[in-house]
């Protein structure tokens, strides 16, 4: 976690802090879930996380999603400059995620892709509950819990559970949410959810 912070540091100190927040975003999706250095991005990782995991896992305002790969550009000309060794690969992967912002959206933009949590966490938010708020989010998944369970599984998916007769699946059992210590503690470790 500290080498992430460093990078990122390095990064605003070289190109200001426009794209600090992405760029952290990015280099946390990729050690989080691909692992590795911070500072060690293979071409299939750069598009494991953008057209991957962030289109399962990160929540992003749909205005704001054209910035991602401008930051990821951005961030990868930095690291081209860091390792002058490899600075044409990472050059020419930046100009190749720069073009592909539409690709991206449409990326982020396609539920099937989306977590169970994305697309739980995105419907309580759709539907005016606050993330950071434990009694907003007791009050929407109350709610959500007496639903049918037809309505809650075009929110959640398909369960992957079998079906009890043909053509019928269990219903999903009602969600508990953690205790307000458990968030608080998830929180510190998932900054994008204030985004």
């Amino acid at each position: 976690m500290e080498a992430e912070k460093r990078l990122v540091a390095e990064f605003v100190a070289e190109r200001g802090a426009l794209h600090e927040d992405t760029v952290s975003q990015l280099i946390e999706a990729k050690c989080r879930y691909l692992g590795g250095a911070p500072d060690e991005w293979l071409p299939p990782q750069v598009s494991d996380v953008l057209y991957s995991i962030f289109p399962a896992k990160i929540m992003w305002e749909p205005d704001d999603l054209a910035e991602v790969p401008e930051a990821a550009a951005e961030f990868l000309r930095f690291l081209g400059n860091r390792f002058p060794t490899l600075a044409d690969e990472y050059h020419a992967i930046a100009d190749g995620v720069a073009r592909s912002t539409t690709q991206f959206v449409a990326a982020m933009s396609d539920e099937d892709h989306w977590s169970f949590g994305k697309r739980m966490w995105t419907t309580a938010k759709a539907e005016g509950a606050t993330l950071g708020d434990q009694a907003s989010m007791d009050a929407w998944m109350e709610e959500f819990n007496q639903r049918p369970q037809a309505e809650r599984e075009q929110v959640l998916g398909a369960t992957a559970l079998p079906p009890t007769t043909p053509g019928r699946r269990r219903p999903f059992p009602p969600v508990a949410l953690p205790t307000d210590d458990e968030l608080e503690q998830a929180l510190t470790r998932v900054p994008f959810l204030y985004q």
